[in-house]
């Protein structure tokens, strides 16, 4: 925001402009206030500007909560907790008294999910994940591996030959936004204000409680339902046929790639042999032309030579 309050054809500057915050606004409807009736801007749960009087055509009137933006992506929360803690406690507008509010009902979709799974390296967990995704493909996957595997199939190459781990896989494309985190942190922006079901599968971040408490901060609106999966203990049969499965199939591609390489060394050596050997023929016609072309010319000179002696037996006998 420039930080600018307008109503009709006023306009006036209140506070400084800010990016990448969380703002809050207070409107203070409490008559016996010394700021009733007035609107205040909070970032990051400080006080930016000082309480600014509702401009006279809005008093007593619903106000609707309306937002117009441009080149940002923004995220709306109702409460009933803010983003940004206050130094006061005040009632969010999801958690407003109906004598100040004017309800109007609208349709009613079930909350979204948010599946935070916990678990130790080397243990089946992106296993146990990709397994959950295929029994509830409602989900959608929020993570770097799904980052680089959808650049792989937009066609991106990477830089690099190591592709990195699980967790964190090598997104170096040449793409900017891609190696600085940009789609990353993007993409959790986005993923709260859409009423759908996510899951996570940050291996080290999970394992970390501030790291934890970062991504729930990112989904606190009350449309979500927040669970975690600890993935610890002696797994089901299902999960280990699954695994030994995985297990099997990786093998035979590895097997079908070392016979394609084979193949293809094969393939590469008979085609050197042609070559050296055509190479050959074509020397041995280089050295065997000097000989001929030899012979051709003293085959020349005796066919010279030849009329040149019987035009002077001739000419002896006629004298």
């Amino acid at each position: 925001s420039e930080g600018y309050v307008s109503c009709g054809k006023v306009r006036k500057k209140i506070a400084q402009p800010w990016r990448q915050s969380v703002v809050g606004v207070l409107v203070n409807l409490e008559k016996e206030s010394t700021n009733a009736n007035t609107i205040s801007l909070f970032r990051d749960g400080v006080r930016i500007c000082e309480p600014y009087p509702i401009p006279e055509p809005l008093l007593g009137k619903p106000l609707f909560p309306t937002l117009s933006f441009k080149c940002v992506t923004l995220q709306v929360n109702f409460g009933p907790v803010p983003m940004s803690p206050l130094p006061f406690t005040c009632n969010m507008l999801g958690s407003v008294a109906e004598a100040d509010a004017k309800v109007k009902k609208t349709s009613q979709e079930g909350p979204g999910h948010l599946v935070v799974p916990v678990g130790l390296p080397e243990q089946g967990y992106f296993d146990w994940v990709d397994d959950f995704l295929e029994k509830n493909p409602s989900y959608f996957e929020l993570s770097e591996r799904k980052i680089a595997d959808w650049a792989l199939k937009s066609g991106l190459w990477r830089t690099n030959r190591t592709s990195g781990s699980m967790d964190r896989p090598d997104v170096k494309f040449s793409v900017p936004v891609l190696e600085d985190s940009t789609v990353k942190r993007l993409m959790l922006s986005i993923a709260p204000t859409i009423q759908g079901n996510f899951i996570v599968p940050e291996l080290k971040a999970n394992l970390l409680a501030s790291e934890r408490s970062a991504l729930l901060r990112l989904f606190s609106g009350p449309g979500y339902k927040k669970v975690a999966k600890v993935i610890m203990g002696e797994p089901n049969a299902a999960f280990k046929q699954r695994v030994q499965d995985l297990l099997i199939e990786d093998k035979k591609k590895t097997q079908l790639v070392e016979q394609k390489k084979k193949a293809a060394e094969e393939a590469r050596r008979r085609v050197m042999e042609e070559r050296k050997r055509a190479a050959l023929r074509l020397r041995g016609e280089d050295e065997a032309a000097p000989e001929e072309k030899e012979k051709e010319k003293e085959a020349e000179q005796e066919d010279k030579a030849t009329p040149m002696e019987t035009e002077t037996i001739v000419e002896h006998q006629r004298r």
